[in-house]
């Protein structure tokens, strides 16, 4: 699969190399295409060992509950593989969604307000 790949529901984003997945999200995403993104995910593991993912969410109405059960699944099983996750919006909800599964989740989450997005690429970068 290219990584130009771009759908109704995501873009993988020019910056995606390595450990480092950028992919831009809107819509509802389906069955298929999250089953995509978790092929991505995987191979940016297998490769690097670990993943760091940017999302920019734009429109973005959330999962069907089949991609969202996968989504956790995927989450549970590769939870030690995740470095960060930087979460790009515009809502001050994802803020606090984002917040709040920093606390409850071994994975470390951020978000940056779409105008902070030099800043999410800073983050997401930081170490490597």
């Amino acid at each position: 699969m290219k990584l130009n790949r771009k759908n109704d529901m995501y873009k993988i984003m020019d910056g995606t190399e390595g450990a480092i997945v950028a992919v831009k999200l809107s819509g509802k995403l389906t069955d298929e295409s999250n089953d995509e993104l978790m092929d991505i995910f995987e191979n940016a593991i297998a490769k690097t060992g670990n993943l760091r993912v940017l999302m920019y969410l734009e429109n973005f109405k959330g999962w069907n509950p089949g991609a969202m059960l996968e989504e956790f699944k995927f989450a549970i099983k590769h939870r030690d593989k995740f470095e960060r996750i930087a979460v790009v919006g515009d809502s001050e909800w994802l803020n606090w969604i984002t917040k709040a599964d920093d606390i409850f989740s071994p994975i470390n989450e951020k978000y940056f307000n779409n105008n902070d997005e030099k800043k999410a690429w800073k983050w997401i970068k930081e170490g490597l």
